[in-house]
């Protein structure tokens, strides 16, 4: 059906690789499908799990996926509203977690994380960052609402110059 309406078969492919995204192994199936063939790279809903420096690796290997200049980088996290430079999780979860905790990015924060990126490659990377609530984004309303009412979804587009 999709073939007859859109008159595509044959015009584009996808595959789903498994991976890790901060394997950096040369050797790697990601590696030898991915690094360098993707014109736009999509991520969605990893990196607020991470920490900061857990988050740099993540992006330089999205980075490192694309084809260079031209290509674009998009995606989506868990984040907070204000600007403040994001916050731990851990200060919106009574203390629960222990140990290293994951980053929550606002719009800020995103864009400073990308420019440090670009930075560390020695590359200039031009990156957008907005702040969304739960329901702008999508999810039904108060799905979410146990993060706090400051807790919404960072969208963001980097573009590789």
């Amino acid at each position: 059906m999709r073939n007859e309406l859109f008159n595509d078969w044959g015009k584009f492919s996808a595959k789903n690789v498994l991976g890790d995204v901060l394997d950096f192994d040369a050797s790697s199936e990601q590696a030898k499908l991915l690094d360098g063939k993707m014109d736009v790279v999509w991520r969605s809903a990893v990196i607020h799990q991470f920490t900061w420096d857990k988050q740099i690796a993540e992006c330089k290997r999205l980075v490192q996926f694309s084809k260079g200049a031209g290509s674009l980088i998009v995606g989506c996290g868990v984040g907070r509203k204000g600007d403040e430079e994001g916050i731990k999780m851990q200060e919106r979860t009574e203390g629960k977690f222990t140990g290293t905790e994951p980053f929550k990015h606002n719009a800020a924060s995103t864009e400073k994380m990308w420019r440090a990126v670009g930075s560390e490659l020695g590359m200039k990377l031009k990156a957008s960052a907005k702040w969304s609530t739960w329901e702008d984004f999508g999810c039904q309303k108060g799905r979410c609402d146990f993060m706090g009412p400051d807790m919404g979804v960072v969208e963001f587009t980097v573009e590789l110059v």
